[in-house]
């Protein structure tokens, strides 16, 4: 079997969808994927084929997820942070990753870490794997 280097990165231009973005419900009353993540998947896709990685097939993975988000906001002590979720995109991220066929099964992923910052200019998704020893 072939051996894959210790990490990937990628990078996706633009936010992903927020959670209560991912899906929509069909004319019929059915759960369909929104166009807005196929649209992150498209997008995923791309970086991913440019980057010249691989389909990942083979081994235990960790997920570094870095979300640049457009917005910001003010929290109640003055505090500003990103005004993004941190947790939210890991789901939409493990998801676009095996709809597109980056990687065959999303169950590879052992461990994840996910931050946000605030980039007005340039939101984005930044997307690591590494091989995982777990």
């Amino acid at each position: 079997m072939k051996t894959l280097p210790p990490s990937f990165r990628a990078e996706v231009p633009g936010s992903p969808p927020r959670k209560n973005r991912r899906h929509d419900i069909s004319a019929g009353g059915g759960v369909r994927n929104s166009d807005e993540f196929n649209e992150f998947v498209k997008r995923l896709h791309a970086a991913w084929a440019a980057a010249g990685h691989p389909v990942i097939r083979s081994g235990r993975w960790r997920l570094l997820l870095e979300c640049g988000w457009p917005r910001k906001t003010k929290l109640d002590d003055g505090t500003v942070v990103a005004l993004g979720d941190v947790d939210a995109p890991v789901s939409v991220v493990l998801d676009a990753l095996q709809r597109c066929g980056v990687l065959d099964d999303d169950a590879r992923v052992l461990e994840q870490a996910s931050t946000k910052f605030h980039d007005p200019e340039n939101p984005r998704v930044i997307i690591t794997m590494e091989v995982c020893d777990a």
